[in-house]
């Protein structure tokens, strides 16, 4: 009975699809999905994106013809995803002994 519930239980992974290309990298910062894509038979088989998971909308496409520089697009715009948040908090003004100046 036990594993008749598994089998039941179990979720298939159904595979994100966008444009002919397999999702096979995501990184979320924020509300920002970065991914990257597979197509094997496109003449650039790779792809950088941003995506929403909210609204499934991709934009910012970079396609090139390997990995590598695929997640390289990938973490340079994750990392200045990082930055431009670092930028945007809300910074309190202090002293030099860490005490609140507002």
């Amino acid at each position: 009975m036990e594993n008749i519930e598994n089998v039941e239980n179990a979720e298939k992974e159904i595979p994100k699809i966008n444009r002919g290309y397999k999702i096979i990298y995501e990184y979320r910062v924020g509300k920002v999905t970065h991914a990257i894509g597979h197509d094997p038979k496109s003449p650039d088989p790779y792809v950088a994106w941003y995506y929403t998971p909210e609204s499934g909308f991709y934009w910012g496409s970079r396609y090139t013809g390997t990995y590598e520089k695929a997640m390289t697009c990938l973490l340079d715009r994750v990392r200045m995803a990082d930055v431009n948040s670092l930028k945007a908090r809300d910074v309190i003004p202090s002293d030099k002994g860490g005490r609140d100046v507002r």
